[in-house]
């Protein structure tokens, strides 16, 4: 049985045929196809999940980058803040 017509099976005939032992020999995916499964998933399932999955993680890594920005900003507003009171002081020593 090839991959195609597996990932056209329904899960619980894939999972009668493995018996559930992801990962072993008694998966019928091939083995070089065995590493991309995600832990909980048979492969099927892991390649129906894998755009969600980018879709998500971009989506934290655009988060991520967000805060980011508002931190530099933050920092960029403390750092002329300091500017601005040292300037102040040094006036005040003269």
């Amino acid at each position: 049985m090839n991959t195609k017509e597996l990932l056209s099976m329904n899960q619980n005939d894939i999972e009668e045929i493995c018996n559930g032992s992801c990962g072993t020999n008694q998966c019928p995916f091939k083995k070089s196809l065995r590493e991309c499964r995600e832990d909980g998933f048979c492969i099927k399932q892991t390649y129906h999940n894998i755009d969600r999955w980018i879709k998500e993680d971009e989506r934290d890594i655009q988060d991520l980058k967000d805060d980011i920005k508002i931190i530099r900003q933050r920092i960029n507003k403390y750092k002329r803040w300091k500017r601005n009171i040292e300037n102040e002081i040094c006036k005040n020593e003269k």
